[in-house]
C-alpha cells in the first residue's frame, strides 16, 4: 500500500524507503552507481536470452491483457523455454557444474 500512496500523490520517495518496498534492489553512492549498474548487467546477461526475451515480452503485453489472458501465454512461454536448447544447456551446465553458453535458442 505504501507504493500505491507515492504513486497516487506525486510525493517524493526517500531512497530507502524505494528499497523498502521493493522500487529499487540497491541504494548506492553515487561514485559506486556506474560499477553497480554494470555488475547488474553483466549478471543478468548471464541468462539465456531466449527466456530474456521472453520474459520482456510477457511483462509489457501483459499490460494490455486479461489476467486469463496472461496466464495462459506465461504458460506457453514456460512451455517454449523448456523445449528450448538452452533450457537443455542450463541443465546441463548445472549438472557439470560449469558455466552455461547459452545461444537464445
Amino acid at each position: 500500500m505504501a507504493a500505491l500512496r507515492y504513486v497516487l500523490s506525486g510525493d517524493f520517495m526517500s531512497a530507502d524507503e524505494a528499497l523498502k518496498i521493493g522500487f529499487v534492489v540497491a541504494v548506492v553512492a553515487p561514485e559506486d552507481l556506474l560499477d553497480r549498474a554494470l555488475a547488474e548487467a553483466r549478471s543478468l546477461s548471464q541468462g539465456s536470452p531466449m527466456a530474456t526475451r521472453l520474459v520482456k515480452e510477457l511483462m509489457y503485453a501483459g499490460l494490455d491483457r486479461t489476467a486469463e489472458e496472461h496466464r495462459l501465454a506465461t504458460r506457453a512461454a514456460l512451455a517454449t523455454c523448456f523445449a528450448s536448447e538452452d533450457h537443455r544447456e542450463g541443465v546441463a551446465a548445472f549438472l557439470e557444474r560449469r558455466d552455461p553458453n547459452f545461444t537464445g535458442h
